[in-house]
């Protein structure tokens, strides 16, 4: 028997999980992702339906705890607030995480290690999710 058979049972207290789509880069059309956008999956349980991950890379989060190879699970045009960390493209559609803040009520993607820039939304830069968990593996 599977463990996706329906008449497999799950331990007491077990959570079934969610496979969530690892995106090989953010593709502007979100949430109309492509099978070949999909590069892994990721199993967690509790992830919202409509969540995807991207592999972080680079060290400008540092500050919140996001390192370079952590898996950040996001939702598609969530709804934001000053504070949430979140992912953007840029207008090459390349794509990065960021706090999002307000400066002056001016929308800013916000580098938590102060040896990166941020960045002012404006035509060049646009939010696409909201950050909803960081998955980090540990090689052992």
């Amino acid at each position: 028997m599977m463990a996706n058979d329906p008449g497999t049972r799950l331990p007491a207290g077990a959570k079934p999980v969610r496979m969530i789509p690892v995106l090989g880069q953010v593709p502007a059309g979100i949430p109309e992702v492509k099978e070949q956008d999909i590069i892994d999956y990721v199993a967690l349980p509790d992830a919202p339906d409509n969540s995807f991950a991207l592999v972080v890379q680079g060290e400008s989060m540092t500050g919140s705890n996001i390192q370079h190879g952590d898996y950040v699970i996001f939702v598609p045009k969530a709804d934001i607030k000053p504070g949430d960390v979140v992912v953007a493209l840029n207008e090459f559609n390349a794509a990065m995480v960021k706090q999002y803040m307000l400066k002056d009520g001016q929308p800013w993607l916000i580098s938590t290690n102060p040896a990166f820039p941020s960045f002012q939304v404006n035509g060049a830069y646009r939010v696409v999710g909201k950050v909803v968990d960081v998955v980090r593996r540990i090689k052992v």
